[in-house]
């Protein structure tokens, strides 16, 4: 929460879809490494996420975007 606090509020909503979209991603990484025995690289990882934000942004996380263009 102090990390969210640190962002202008004219950010938060990415910066929480940011942070929405990494949790969900590292927990399907656990998931997959738990049940299917499948381990994927960092780098693949981070490309996965990079991969599921561009599809949120394009379903409507507009915030997102935003933030997305300052990571590229």
């Amino acid at each position: 929460m102090n990390t969210r606090l640190c962002v202008p509020a004219s950010r938060r909503g990415g910066f929480d879809s940011l942070v929405l979209l990494v949790t969900w991603e590292v927990w399907k990484e656990r998931n997959r490494r738990t049940f299917d025995g499948i381990c994927l690289s960092l780098s693949q990882l981070l490309q996965r996420i990079k991969d599921e934000g561009e599809e949120w942004i394009g379903a409507g996380f507009s915030k997102l975007a935003a933030l997305f263009v300052a990571v590229q």
